[in-house]
Order: structure tokens, then C-alpha cells, then sequence
């Protein structure tokens, strides 16, 4: 939901997740884990967490808004991306998850659907950080959405940073081909 702040008048995103929720699907772990890897991280390719918030209801997020709309939708609107297009969302996420990666962040669920495009500028924001891991050399958790998970995950072998590479070299064939590779 948008909300407009009475002090400053600008514009933030609320994302409430009801403790109910929280507590029959077993959250607590995953949103301290999300909400503690926001709060260290600033990139302008990445969403950014203002604060958390809770009443007897809800835990809430309050985040950065975001003009624009998901990478997803734009390109079902514009077809098939150009080589130049490709290169441009490409690099700027590869961009943010270098950052990420440098920090010991892996992302795990690069997709359309988890990149903004802003409106103003036409620059990406990866957002949704549910799936995020800091890890320290490898991981093996099945995580992530399958078209776009690299093989090792799948196999449940252990892997590292490189599947984000992965995911979005998925996105960059889906860019130029309008499909999936392994659809």
C-alpha cells in the first residue's frame, strides 16, 4: 500500500504481514532474515527498507516507494528486447548483485517479476528480498522459482553466488527470445 508521511510528505511503500500468518507459516525466522539484510544494504538498484514497524495485527514494512512497474509486465508490453535493452537491465542488475555478492548476500530469485522498472528514469529496483541468504562460501537450500534456478540448486549439491548469474542470464534469453530457456 501507499502511504504519504504527514512530516516530510513523501511517498513510501507498507508491506503488512499479518502475525497470524507469521505464526501458522512459520515466518519469523525468514522476516527477521529479510528485514536484517535490508537494513544493510544501500545501492540505487536496490529497494530500500526505512523501518519495521508492529501492532497486535501485523508486522510492517515500511520501504522506499517505487514509481513503475515490474520488469515482468514491461516486457510483455514492449515484446522482444532489443540487444541494447538486454545489456541495459542486464548490467544494472548485474550491478546490484555485485554489490549484493560483495556484501555476502545471494539473492536466489532473480526474475521479471522481482525488478521495478521506475518510471522517471527507466532504472531497475530488485526488489523482494524473501530469498536472500548471507552466506559465507556455500549453501544448499532448494529455494527460488525452477525456470530460472541454476542446475546446482536443483540438484541440492550445494552452490554459491554464481546461481545469480544463472537466474538472470535466464532473463536475458527470456529478454531477447520471449521465453524461457527450459520453459
Amino acid at each position: 500500500s501507499l502511504v504519504t508521511s504527514a512530516k516530510n510528505k513523501f511517498n513510501y511503500a507498507i508491506k503488512g504481514i499479518s502475525r497470524k500468518q507469521i505464526d501458522y507459516e512459520d515466518l519469523h525466522q525468514n522476516l527477521e532474515l529479510e528485514r536484517s539484510i535490508l537494513l544493510q544494504i544501500d545501492h540505487p538498484f536496490i529497494v530500500k527498507l526505512v523501518k519495521t514497524l508492529k501492532d497486535s495485527k501485523f508486522i510492517y514494512f515500511l520501504m522506499e516507494y517505487i514509481e513503475g512497474k515490474e520488469l515482468f509486465d514491461v516486457i510483455r508490453e514492449i515484446g522482444i528486447l532489443s540487444k541494447a535493452q538486454t545489456q541495459f537491465y542486464g548490467g544494472s542488475i548485474i550491478l546490484a548483485l555485485e554489490y549484493l555478492h560483495e556484501k555476502k548476500f545471494i539473492y536466489r530469485d532473480i526474475k521479471p517479476e522481482n525488478i521495478m522498472v521506475l518510471y522517471n528514469n527507466g532504472y531497475v529496483k530488485l526488489i523482494d528480498f524473501g530469498t536472500a541468504k548471507k552466506i559465507v562460501a556455500r549453501t544448499s537450500t532448494i529455494i527460488g522459482t525452477p525456470y530460472y534456478m541454476a542446475p546446482e540448486i536443483i540438484l541440492g549439491q550445494g552452490y554459491s553466488f554464481q546461481v545469480d548469474f544463472w537466474s538472470l542470464a535466464i532473463c536475458m534469453y527470456e529478454f531477447m527470445c520471449g521465453r524461457v530457456p527450459f520453459g
